[in-house]
């Protein structure tokens, strides 16, 4: 039973990525995940992707 909610064609391989916060935007984010029912690194992905995907939606609206 396959879990993840990406089809295998679309899963890319991880890279480990320790980053230094603040400590009042990790308990954010720690609060946001519990919400949202994510472990907190499922939190921050799903933050990341979906700043990347604006930044892609601005981009090409610009040109």
């Amino acid at each position: 039973m396959q879990t993840d909610s990406k089809a295998p064609a679309e899963q890319e391989q991880m890279s480990l990525s320790p980053i230094r916060l603040p400590v009042s935007l990790k308990q954010w984010l720690q609060q946001k995940a519990i919400k949202n029912r994510r472990s907190f690194n499922s939190e921050a992905v799903v933050i990341f992707e979906q700043l990347r995907e604006q930044e892609t939606t601005h981009a090409t609206q610009a040109h």
